[in-house]
């Protein structure tokens, strides 16, 4: 089993692509995990925040191969 890695909020702004706001209103809605607290700073469980990503990508719709056809090429 590969052991917890604990991720600060600049990593998890980088990896979700969410704003500092975007993450905290999420936590209030219950759709991200909420952080651990060390010392004065939050940090996040790495594979909670995978979780949210890996939803985020199982029900993302993907682009139809229709995409782009209606414009007429010069």
């Amino acid at each position: 089993m590969k052991p917890e890695t604990l991720l600060p909020m600049p990593e998890v702004i980088r990896r979700t692509g969410y704003s500092r706001s975007g993450i905290y209103d999420a936590i209030m809605r219950g759709e991200f995990p909420r952080p651990l607290k060390r010392g004065k700073s939050s940090v996040w469980v790495e594979s909670e925040v995978q979780a949210v990503i890996d939803h985020q990508i199982a029900t993302l719709p993907r682009m139809g191969r229709s995409m782009g056809r209606d414009r007429k090429t010069a």
